[in-house]
This record gives structure tokens, C-alpha cells and sequence, in this order.
């Protein structure tokens, strides 16, 4: 995949390399958004969209850091389904969502505190 494919025109003009350069970097690691609880919230919506009300209610979006999402699960089935099955159509479906950058998913379990 070239990341100048649509650039065609950038190799008309004489060829500036900084300005090349910057904007295959802009494009492969954007940068972080200025304020990160909107995107949080953003990707919680598209995580919701994705997985649908009922599955994301056992769920909760816990952080998106340096392109990895943490994903606390409340459901061991659901943990195991989703760590061994589901992480490769989640991170595609998420990326054609517009989550720029995500390559990993985390999932952690949720902690059941006084359970014996």
C-alpha cells in the first residue's frame, strides 16, 4: 500500500523531501487529539456501533493510548471470544470508522471483588 498514492501530484513539482516526509508522517502517526476524553468518547461510540448495545453493555472502553484500545470486559465468555475471535474484525471495523492509528486491542477482565 503506497501511503502516496493519492499524491500523484506531489511528484509533479520538484520534489521538496521535508515536505514529503512530514506528510507521510501526518498520515502514518497523526497526531494525538487536543483534547483526548472527546476522542475516548468518540471511539466508545464506535466501539458501541460496532459491537451493538448488548455486547457493549459487558464492556467498557477504558483508554486509547500510542494506537492501543483497553477494553474491559465484564464476561468470561465473552472475554475469550472476543480476545481470540473477534480482535482482527474489530480493529478493521474500527479503523474504517475513522480510529486513526489503532493497531492493538487489550482486553482485561473485570474484577469481581468479594466473590469466594
Amino acid at each position: 500500500m503506497s501511503v502516496l498514492r493519492d499524491d500523484a501530484h506531489l511528484l509533479e513539482e520538484p520534489a521538496n523531501l521535508g515536505g514529503i516526509l512530514r506528510e507521510v508522517l501526518r498520515r502514518l502517526a497523526p497526531a494525538a487529539p487536543a483534547d483526548p476524553t472527546v476522542s475516548l468518547v468518540q471511539i466508545t461510540e464506535h466501539w458501541r456501533s460496532v459491537l451493538g448495545d448488548e455486547l457493549a453493555g459487558m464492556t467498557r472502553v477504558l483508554r486509547y493510548r500510542e494506537g492501543v484500545l483497553t477494553v474491559e470486559v465484564g464476561s468470561a465468555p465473552l472475554l475469550s471470544e472476543l480476545k481470540g475471535f473477534a480482535r482482527d474484525h474489530l480493529l478493521a471495523e474500527l479503523a474504517g470508522r475513522g480510529v486513526l492509528g489503532l493497531h492493538d486491542i487489550r482486553f482485561r477482565s473485570v474484577a469481581v471483588h468479594g466473590a469466594s
